[in-house]
């Protein structure tokens, strides 16, 4: 069976950057990700695998040590714990889709 989630569903779990659940499940989970410019989440880790979809705008990802610098279309996979980070520094809004996967 599918399930159609239209955007108007979607519901905010953060404020700066603006974060929306779309969807989750026992498997997965997807996060909207919304950055105004100077906009930023601070270095942080997480215990699940992670995957970023840079839906439009460019940003800074910081992983450890590296800084990498991404635009709309680029796709990032992120393990386990590893030590990460977003920054918007950029006037054009930055839209990053989070998969994180539950299992």
């Amino acid at each position: 069976m599918y399930q159609i989630l239209k955007n108007e569903e979607k519901t905010q779990i953060l404020d700066s950057p603006k974060a929306y659940l779309r969807f989750k499940n026992e498997e997965i989970e997807l996060v909207e990700l919304c950055f105004e410019e100077n906009e930023e989440i601070p270095m942080h880790k997480n215990p699940l695998k992670v995957v970023f979809y840079v839906i439009e705008g460019e940003g800074v990802l910081k992983i450890g040590d590296s800084i990498n610098n991404l635009s709309a279309g680029d796709i990032i996979e992120i393990h386990p714990d590893e030590d990460r980070s977003w920054k918007n520094p950029h006037k054009e809004n930055l839209k990053v889709l989070v998969t994180k996967f539950l299992e």
